[in-house]
């Protein structure tokens, strides 16, 4: 606002401007910093986990091919083990490709098998059995092309975020997208403690965390690999109590005809 005297008498000029685009420029810079600070601590966290991992890969493998005699539920244990170390090292460099903004390799996925894989790696490191997960997936649904340790992780983290929000039951539900033809959705809904509207404002960036030992980056990895599929996580109050996180994606079909998502 400006004040101005004129032969007519004193005036008020206002300019009004729309800051929209340098707003969102302000973002992507800092956006931009903080991908180049996590592509630092990517590097390194992939570096001080592979060889220790390594190493601990290489000793089971060892104790399997020396110890035919070994009970079977001992030899079980081992490959159980061989697994999560196999799935951590994917992780590793799953975040290491996030952090670089490389897509993971991508193949034709069910996404019911990656909600019932993800369950099953979930519930194999859970002793609370007052949790009770419960499932509702619609069949028959067509093929998404993604990457499926991604995928899983997004899963795991949305359930393992009800679970520390108190959570006593959490639903997951897949179909079609009912707003979207071509799109699959996923559906994950706790009765936890819910969002407060100052976490939501900020909820799937870097460092946001309401955990005394939370990094604050579950979120913003998950919120970023579905963005890579081309899809959207939303989070939304569930009545009555509790979140919801909605991931939409697109089918095959769709995918093929729009292309590769915009960076």
């Amino acid at each position: 606002l400006n004040f101005v005297r004129t032969e007519r008498g004193d005036l008020v000029v206002g300019f009004v401007s729309d800051i929209t685009e340098r707003r969102a420029m302000e973002r992507e810079g800092r956006r931009s910093e903080t991908l180049s600070a996590l592509g630092a601590l990517a590097a390194g966290i992939a570096h001080e986990l592979n060889n220790p991992l390594a190493v601990v890969s290489s000793r089971i493998d060892l104790m399997l091919e020396r110890g035919r005699e070994l009970p079977a539920e001992i030899r079980e244990d081992l490959m159980v083990l061989q697994r999560h170390v196999e799935r951590t090292s994917r992780i590793s460099r799953n975040l290491l490709a996030l952090a670089r903004q490389r897509p993971g390799t991508r193949q034709p996925l069910n996404l019911n098998d990656a909600v019932e894989d993800a369950i099953t790696l979930v519930n194999g490191d859970n002793s609370d059995n007052a949790v009770s997960v419960d499932l509702a997936l619609t069949s028959g649904l067509p093929l998404v092309m993604g990457d499926p340790t991604g995928l899983e992780q997004v899963l795991i983290n949305l359930v393992m975020n009800a679970r520390e929000a108190r959570a006593r039951r959490i639903r997951i539900e897949s179909g079609h997208a009912p707003d979207r033809p071509g799109f699959l959705r996923v559906t994950v809904a706790d009765d936890g403690t819910g969002i407060d509207p100052e976490t939501r404002a900020h909820l799937f960036e870097a460092f946001l965390t309401t955990k005394p030992k939370g990094t604050g980056l579950g979120l913003w990895m998950s919120h970023r690999i579905v963005q890579e599929h081309g899809g959207s996580l939303e989070a939304h109050d569930e009545p009555g109590g509790g979140a919801r996180f909605v991931i939409t994606l697109p089918a095959m079909a769709a995918a093929a005809s729009e292309g590769p998502p915009p960076q």
